[in-house]
């Protein structure tokens, strides 16, 4: 191969190394990202500027976390990605001396997230203030005399329909499935003593109070508060139809020339008789002028939703999936901390 050729291949391949996306390259991004990293770590960079950075560039959380020059708001947001540094940033020896305390301005999810990152015995202030932070969301919590509730009153009725139930509009025997879905609202019972409480008067029972914030906290974690609303259901609590519903008729083995649509039957695609529930009531049959009536007897109450205002309790769910310092056993940890 002539040197010639040696020269082309060589700047060749320097171009492919160069241009290759998988490798970074430092000329570019290296000395950036310095001096976006001395910048996040001065001083004298504004607040502002902190908060910019950090949406430019959030693989500097770290130095800004430990930067006294960051405002609380932003700390706040860096507890869940960088807990240990916004911990040791000297502003917080400043602030412990206000009145307020130093951790009166962070959300109940970011104080969370630093007790399970610190040993809170050293931070009595950081764990005072957990400590009232969330018993106050249960208060605001245990303020809600009731639930509000939205479920479907479902019924549903199987039946065959000869020519003689509707003046021979059908000329043979059809098997019926008939659904009716009735929209309802309502209040259910009291959830107040579902809440568990952070003091405990008896030693004996600390543990067993640990387990029950513990259960609830997980329950508030994985949006599966329905059981504890459920123990406090009132069975003959007030509902109330709200007077939309929705009615599908099915024709059930081979239909042949008809067809359903809502609850209209069709025969060659017209519209030959029309059906009406009959809630609560059983084993009828009845035509006129184009309508069937089908009594579709008692309902069962499906999807139901509870919806409950949690307040800052809120924030705490899917804990684990906003920060990778949390752990997936979380709720038992801060437990041990919070009840004595």
């Amino acid at each position: 191969m002539s040197d010639q050729s040696l020269e082309v291949l060589e700047q060749r391949t320097n171009l492919e190394v160069t241009n290759d996306s998988r490798l970074p390259s430092m000329t570019q991004t290296h000395p950036s990202h310095s001096s976006l990293l001395q910048e996040a770590s001065s001083i004298d960079t504004s607040a502002e500027r902190l908060q910019e950075l950090f949406r430019v560039d959030p693989s500097l959380g770290p130095a800004i976390a430990s930067n006294p020059s960051a405002s609380f708001q932003l700390l706040d947001q860096l507890a869940l990605h960088c807990p240990a540094e916004v911990l040791a940033n000297p502003l917080f020896q400043l602030r412990a001396l206000e009145a307020s305390g130093a951790y009166a301005s962070f959300s109940l999810r970011s104080l969370l997230c630093l007790c399970l990152a610190w040993d809170s015995k050293r931070e009595t202030q950081l764990l005072k203030e957990t400590k009232r932070r969330m018993q106050q969301a249960l208060d605001q919590l245990r303020k809600q005399e009731w639930v509000s509730l939205s479920c479907i009153w479902l019924f549903q009725r199987i039946f065959k329909l000869q020519p003689g139930d509707c003046d021979g509009l059908i000329d043979h025997e059809l098997e019926l499935s008939l659904e009716y879905r009735a929209f309802v609202d309502g209040d259910t019972g009291d959830i107040r003593s579902a809440i568990p409480q952070l003091a405990c008067d008896d030693p004996g029972l600390v543990d067993n109070q640990r387990a029950q914030l513990a259960a609830f906290l997980r329950a508030i974690d994985t949006e599966t508060l329905n059981p504890y609303i459920d123990l406090h259901i009132d069975p003959d609590g007030d509902r109330e139809h709200k007077g939309d519903g929705r009615t599908a008729l099915h024709i059930l083995g081979a239909a042949g020339d008809y067809s359903a649509d809502g609850f209209l039957l069709f025969k060659h695609n017209e519209s030959i008789l029309e059906f009406e529930p009959l809630t609560n009531e059983f084993d009828l049959i009845s035509y006129k002028g184009g309508v069937a009536r089908i009594a579709v007897g008692e309902h069962e109450e499906v999807e139901r939703e509870y919806h409950l205002s949690l307040g800052e309790l809120q924030q705490l769910r899917a804990l684990a999936e906003q920060s990778v310092h949390v752990t997936d056993d979380w709720h038992g940890r801060i437990s041990l901390l919070l009840v004595s």
